[in-house]
């Protein structure tokens, strides 16, 4: 597992661990950043095609764990608004080179139906403090049903992509809580599955890839810089690292044993020392290892293939894409990333995952 964290919009600075990866020419403003899209129904038929530039706006993280807003792109229900550049605008761009696209294995997007719905059954929890909604249909401008409080258990019936599988504002999960179903956002419920492999068919196995991997994509960074979806920093520091406390209760003291259980929840033991590395203890306090990364350069990226499978493992081919004009001879545009799942300690769990920023 790489110590890097990739994030799926340009024109982001974010606060990382010390040891970036190689530093490219990045955008210079965050007033002003590309919306993208993918056409679903392109997805499901194996021809997607680069993602379109339809918009450009500010991005702001709404109050409540749900979503993230592009300020004067879309309205209340997230479609483009009236008379923005976003709804008279969508400029053709080049498919993905089949070369890029080829290989051996079974095609993530077979997993969709022509809805864009994929079965999946797991079990998860709501990781979001103040609570998340569930909705009667995927996006925004679904029907509130209810709102789910942090740590509420639920059953995961199924993935559904609403417009680009690669922005987590677009990737919903359909649940059941105390006996009530709907669509929640996948990115704040913390989804294990128990299921072996010989009891999963191949859609299936494919499916809870798409989703395991993204989840890593969001906990692990989440994990490096503050102690997991619950925690958050205090302004203490010690030589290079920030204390680190229980998010909404700064006397709730977080110590490295019980971070690491929470952690080997969703990681494999291949990834024993990524914490050890990252954090310290000192007289009960715990610090985490804190440094600034580089504005990234990564445009999108898409699960393409699970490419090997057995009762223990499956390893899946990720597509990356960058943006075009930081492309150069040592920096191509088109990368194939290795995601890999581990059946550990009677559930599955990521064992390899390359993150770039």
């Amino acid at each position: 597992m790489k110590n890097s964290i990739r994030i799926l919009t340009a024109a982001v600075l974010c606060a990382l661990l010390a040891g970036c990866g190689k530093e490219q020419a990045q955008p210079q403003s965050d007033e002003s950043v590309p919306v993208y899209e993918i056409n679903v129904a392109d997805l499901i038929a194996g021809t997607t095609a680069q993602p379109q530039i339809i918009a450009t706006g500010t991005i702001a993280q709404d109050a409540a764990a749900e979503t993230v807003t592009e300020a004067a792109v879309t309205d209340a229900d997230g479609q483009p608004a009236a008379g923005s550049e976003a709804a008279q605008e969508n400029p053709a761009s080049a498919e993905i080179p089949a070369e890029v696209q080829s290989g051996d294995g079974y095609e993530i997007a077979q997993i969709f139906d022509a809805d864009g719905f994929a079965a999946v059954s797991c079990t998860g929890t709501v990781t979001a403090p103040d609570g998340l909604n569930l909705r009667e249909s995927p996006g925004t401008g679904g029907k509130k049903i209810t709102l789910l409080e942090d740590g509420t258990a639920v059953e995961v019936l199924g993935l559904k992509v609403s417009g680009n599988l690669y922005d987590y504002n677009d990737r919903w999960l359909k649940v059941r809580a105390d006996g009530q179903e709907g669509y929640a956002l996948a990115e704040y419920i913390a989804v294990e599955c128990s299921t072996p492999a010989a009891q999963l068919s191949e859609q299936e196995r494919a499916a809870l890839g798409t989703v395991l991997y993204y989840q890593a994509m969001h906990l692990y960074p989440d994990y490096h810089r503050h102690a997991g979806p619950r925690g958050e920093y205090l302004d203490q520091f010690k030589e290079g690292f920030c204390r680190v406390v229980t998010k909404g209760n700064a006397n709730d003291a977080l110590t490295l044993e019980n971070l690491k259980k929470e952690f080997h929840r969703y990681f494999s033991a291949d990834c024993e020392n990524d914490l050890d590395r990252c954090y310290i203890e000192d007289m009960g306090k715990l610090y985490v290892l804190v440094g600034y990364g580089d504005n990234v350069s990564t445009d999108y990226v898409l699960p393409n293939r699970m490419t090997a499978q057995s009762d223990t493992e499956l390893k899946f081919d990720i597509l990356v894409h960058h943006h075009p004009e930081f492309v150069d001879e040592e920096f191509p545009e088109w990368v194939h990333d290795t995601f890999r799942l581990v059946y550990e300690d009677g559930s599955w769990k990521t064992a390899e995952i390359k993150e770039e920023y």
